[in-house]
């Protein structure tokens, strides 16, 4: 079991190296599931994490994304629900980080969507305040197809 102040310090140390390497994303994810429940603080690290270090990698990504869609519609017994509180609680945390809305948050945001069986209303709103007519390619999906820069 991971010792509770490991985890700030590994955070920290990737907020203050403003990169990620796919190593520390391995030790991520270890660290993020080692109760075999995603914490808030956890959820909350991550957002940071992505706040400092963009849309680093496909790796993150799919972590970003898995977590974040795992803590909001599959914790403490209100399966498949997303509050407002916890929409505006993450969106919140996301607006913190410099820059536009960036793709990898739009996906995150439709990634919920698509697993609740409820959503808050605030999440469409945000998709439909940030979306864009004009496809860009991402960075994250290297030959992918195109998503929007914005929703």
């Amino acid at each position: 079991m991971q010792n509770s102040y490991q985890k700030p310090a590994f955070f920290v140390s990737i907020l203050e190296k403003g990169s990620l390497s796919y190593g520390d994303i391995r030790v991520m994810q270890r660290m993020i599931y080692v109760d075999g429940a995603i914490s808030r603080e956890a959820a909350s690290w991550l957002i940071a994490i992505h706040a400092v270090t963009g849309d680093a990698t496909r790796a993150f990504a799919e972590l970003y994304v898995e977590v974040l869609t795992d803590f909001l519609v599959y914790r403490d017994g209100t399966t498949g629900i997303v509050s407002d509180e916890q929409a505006t609680w993450l969106l919140d945390l996301m607006s913190k980080r410099q820059g536009p809305v960036s793709a990898l948050e739009c996906e995150l945001i439709e990634a919920i969507r698509a697993e609740a069986t409820r959503s808050s209303p605030i999440l469409r709103r945000f998709l439909d305040r940030n979306r864009t007519a004009a496809p860009v390619p991402s960075p994250v999906l290297r030959g992918a197809s195109f998503i929007a820069a914005s929703c």
